[in-house]
């Protein structure tokens, strides 16, 4: 380094341990400051120490440039200790060794400075010594000092890889610099700290979705090419544009969002997105203007970093609008029409067409970009490749085998019927993998799921009997006959209709995309109806009770329609069909089978109106 006012840039090698997680994330800390570290992405916690440290040294004394320039010969050693505390239950003690990374800084004279980074601790080591020897039993001494408690035991715990990396940070120092040099590294540094506090005030109500490991790896994404094409020019151009992912629930638009950031990430771009809600922008504002100020700072903060706002549910902005207090899209429309920040939202066509209404100048903000479902070839093709996939990525869990594809395929086409590909499959195939989670053979490695082992967790998750579902039980019509006349007494012709149709649902031919079977049972009061409607409940499902039933007086009057609406029936998984009625008595999905029963038409006007039709529904997947 020259000296004199001419002087005005040294570089530094600094070096830092990086240690990844198992959860992707990288812990990135310089040796001379453990402290001073970085948990994320490994490219960008490296970068941020970089940032840092320019600005970190730019005014630190000599004493602490010299602590932090290190030389090239320190060495990275992992030693194992087995931490045993007689004071700890059985329950927390460790029975294998835990591996600590430390990290040795040779001296002149042979002597050897020791950091364990985990402890936080820095020790030395005469060349008399045995250096693992000292190594091990310094650790075993400070950590008998420090560990109390489970939590503890778990910050030891090692990563999953560790290694050092040198960084080169070019320091300017403010006190040597001219005036103009002066002013313009203040610049800087004041830019840096408003994008610091800038990712504090996102991380403060948001998720940092780009930091997630779906961001940046995972299957590929099937049919949704010129998609992602449209994605990049909206999302990264000059212009700060708002984008709407219109489509039904499951059609892929979170994944559409995910598949643009891996491959953005393998251009080597990382597009900066934070994942938030209405609620999470108002949490504990109550007092006026509070809320207010809060998405103004929100808005500013991803101004300040470039930043796109994610918003998985979109109506969630409307959750409090009726009453008039709370008006999030009215104090976004501004900054949206100023072109100040990129927003990213999801909405359902049948949410969106009861909203519009209510904010037209908020959604005339944002471009449309519509998700239409997969069909069944792509949606094949689409799970054949994230079952690839993850049988290579996460090869300690089960997945499906090839004769199980069309299994899953085959079930979500016929009793998922209301669900949009490709999603209703893969949350059928998350849910296959969860349920089997621990099934593992005697070396700990887990069971493929076969077909059979498909059909048998579908037939519990959704309450549809077995013998519907596999090929290998066969169904004898007549033993369902005599099963129906047993508490059908006299009824032998609905009986008959009723016991074909069940056959015709066993050999799979009825209709695509309606429900298993719809009857109409019609007859005076009395006759058997509703018995016979029991009687095929307690035998699909084992329970009389397996119906809804509803009384269509009571929905009479036109104003009785929104309480039909309001009784909606809560979410369910993909494995489990959609109700067809708006409220149920049973605890588990039904299959999709309706039946109506109504009165005799022979009835007197007057009778007929003091008591309308009932009709009871029982119904099945979708």
């Amino acid at each position: 380094m020259s000296s004199g006012r001419e002087t005005t840039l040294m570089k530094l090698t600094v070096r830092l341990l990086l240690q990844e997680g198992f959860d992707g994330h990288t812990l990135a800390m310089p040796i001379a400051g453990l402290d001073q570290s970085s948990l994320g992405l490994e490219r960008r916690v490296v970068e941020e120490q970089q940032a840092y440290l320019e600005a970190f040294l730019a005014t630190a004394g000599a004493e602490t440039l010299a602590r932090f320039s290190m030389p090239n010969d320190i060495e990275l050693l992992e030693v194992e200790v087995l931490l045993e505390r007689e004071d700890l239950p059985r329950a927390l003690q460790l029975v294998d060794p835990l591996e600590f990374d430390t990290v040795l800084l040779p001296t002149p004279n042979g002597d050897t400075w020791v950091v364990i980074p985990n402890l936080r601790h820095t020790f030395y080591v005469s060349r008399r010594e045995d250096r693992r020897e000292a190594i091990e039993q310094e650790i075993r001494r400070i950590a008998s000092a420090r560990l109390v408690d489970l939590d503890t035991y778990r910050q030891l715990l090692p990563p999953k890889t560790s290694r050092l990396e040198s960084i080169e940070v070019a320091v300017d120092r403010e006190d040597r610099l001219p005036t103009g040099r002066s002013a313009a590294l203040k610049k800087r540094l004041i830019e840096r700290n408003k994008k610091r506090d800038a990712k504090r005030v996102l991380d403060s109500v948001a998720i940092a979705v780009h930091e997630r490991p779906a961001a940046h790896e995972g299957p590929p994404v099937v049919g949704r090419d010129r998609l992602l094409d449209s994605l990049t020019p909206l999302l990264t151009g000059k212009a700060r544009l708002d984008l709407i992912l219109f489509g039904d629930e499951l059609v892929g638009k979170s994944a559409l969002l995910y598949a643009w950031l891996r491959r953005r990430h393998a251009e080597g771009e990382q597009p900066l997105v934070y994942q938030t809600s209405g609620a999470q922008l108002i949490a504990g504002m109550s007092g006026l203007g509070q809320w207010q100020e809060r998405v103004r700072r929100v808005i500013e903060a991803a101004e300040q970093l470039d930043a796109i706002l994610y918003f998985d549910n979109l109506r969630d902005l409307f959750h409090d609008r009726a009453s008039g207090s709370i008006d999030i899209p009215g104090a976004m429309k501004p900054y949206l029409e100023a072109g100040r920040v990129r927003v990213v939202g999801e909405i359902t066509p049948a949410a969106f067409s009861t909203l519009e209404d209510r904010a037209v100048g908020f959604f005339g903000c944002f471009t449309r970009l519509r998700i239409d479902p997969l069909d069944a070839k792509t949606t094949k093709k689409a799970l054949t490749e994230r079952v690839t996939y993850d049988r290579e990525a996460t090869a300690d869990r089960p997945t499906l085998t090839d004769d199980a594809i069309d299994t899953v395929l085959d079930l979500t086409d016929r009793y998922l019927v209301y669900q949009p590909n490709p999603g209703k499959v893969m949350r059928l195939y998350s849910e296959l993998r969860a349920i089997y989670e621990r099934d593992v053979d005697e070396r700990g490695r887990p069971h493929p799921i076969d077909g059979a082992r498909v059909l048998d967790a579908f037939s519990r998750q959704t309450g549809i009997p077995g013998f519907l579902l596999r090929e290998d039980r066969a169904l004898e019509k007549q033993e369902v006959v005599e099963r129906f006349e047993r508490r059908i007494i006299g009824q032998k012709d609905a009986v008959a209709r009723v016991v074909d149709t069940i056959c015709v649902v066993k050999a799979g031919l009825q209709p695509s995309g309606k429900p298993l079977a719809t009857f109409l049972f019609i007859g005076p009061t009395g006759v058997g109806k509703t018995e016979l409607a029991r009687t095929l409940a307690d035998f699909l499902f084992q329970a009389a009770d397996r119906m809804v039933r509803f009384d269509m007086s009571e929905y009479a009057d036109p104003l009785a329609a929104p309480t039909a609406r309001r009784a909606s029936s809560p979410r369910r998984s993909a494995s489990s069909p959609s109700p067809c009625c708006s409220s149920t008595r049973s605890r588990r999905p039904t299959p999709r089978c309706s039946t109506s029963c109504s009165r005799s038409a022979a009835k007197d006007a007057s009778r007929t109106r003091a008591a309308r039709p009932r009709t009871s529904t029982t119904r099945s997947s979708s």
